[in-house]
């Protein structure tokens, strides 16, 4: 009787209860085994608190909890702060309350002071201060050699440029941008590019193809002229001079071949026939039967002018009366 007595009370029995992660027992526990209808009382962990008694009860083997079945909550430490030019985000942890931390994160062209981003609740409140942020600056800039700042100059010089300064740069006279005239403080508190050189407006011509250049240099500044001249057959493209200015040549520096275009003769014709002609290219104009040539000669030429002398026309007498026809180039 006495083993089936044992046997029956190990049967309803408990072994030690599992470890809670909020909650922790109110005395030691050091038993292996736990009678059916032992109770455990326990308190709340540092950072949690309750406001309900937390016990649990061996019943048939199973440690349950007795009413009113709640556990202890963590302490809430409220808000955590704000902070100027930052936001922050819950990062672990679902309310202001015990084990949460929160993140922050500086706007766009600040940067972080605090040495933490970073506030942790503890059970004494909020770790670490309110972080901090200051906009991010550009360091001290000066005006390249033989150029100046047109906009975004500072009173000081070795004063700092704060995100989304713009500068703009210019040169003196003969001189031109190399680079971007324009930079911009970015967020990183970095120049958007570097600054940019001023380098002499140079213009170089050493060599026209089918021509030959009048003057004996190759290099010219802003506001010298280029004179040049083109072999016999060519003539130039715009004008036989350029100007040198802060974009190159006023015009194109090129000699191009002499051409002429068919000329219109009517009642008569012309041979050789071709769809262009180039320098020196003759023509002998004919008439139609019933007409004669009248003009200065039957042979043009093309020359640099076009036709040379240019095509006769073919006339005729009708009725004692001279009709003339005129070619047209």
């Amino acid at each position: 009787m006495l083993f089936l007595f044992h046997w029956c009370l190990a049967e309803d029995a408990c072994g030690p209860p599992l470890r809670r992660e909020r909650e922790q027992p109110t005395q030691e526990l050091n038993e292996d085994i736990y009678v059916h209808g032992h109770t455990v009382s326990y308190k709340c962990r540092p950072g949690y608190v309750k406001a309900w008694p937390i016990k649990l009860q061996c019943n048939d083997g199973v440690w349950r909890q007795l009413p009113p079945n709640k556990n202890c909550t963590g302490i809430s430490c409220g808000h955590p702060g704000d902070s100027d030019y930052a936001s922050f985000e819950l990062t672990h942890g679902d309310d202001f309350t015990f084990g949460a931390r929160v993140t922050y994160t500086c706007n766009e062209g600040y940067k972080m002071l605090s040495q933490y981003n970073h506030r942790d609740c503890r059970a004494n409140g909020w770790t670490n201060e309110v972080p901090h942020c200051e906009t991010n600056k550009c360091p001290p800039i000066t005006p390249p050699r033989n150029g100046r700042i047109i906009q975004g100059e500072k009173s000081q010089m070795n004063e700092d440029f704060l995100y989304g300064d713009l500068v703009i740069f210019g040169c003196i006279e003969n001189f031109k941008i190399k680079g971007s005239n324009k930079i911009t403080c970015t967020a990183d508190g970095t120049w958007s590019t570097p600054v940019p050189e001023c380098i002499e407006i140079i213009c170089m011509v050493d060599y026209i193809e089918n021509g030959n250049i009048l003057s004996q240099t190759s290099t010219y500044k802003e506001g010298q002229r280029v004179r040049f001249s083109c072999n016999e057959g060519y003539t130039h493209f715009d004008r036989p001079d350029a100007l040198c200015t802060e974009n190159g040549w006023d015009t194109v520096l090129q000699c191009k071949e002499i051409q002429c275009s068919p000329p219109e003769v009517r009642n008569g014709q012309f041979r050789p026939r071709r769809d262009q002609y180039t320098y020196n290219d003759v023509i002998e104009t004919t008439c139609n039967e019933g007409f004669v040539l009248e003009g200065r000669g039957k042979i043009s030429k093309c020359t640099e002018r076009s036709w040379n002398p240019r095509p006769p026309v073919c006339k005729h007498n009708y009725d004692g009366r001279r009709i003339v026809y005129y070619s047209y180039q």
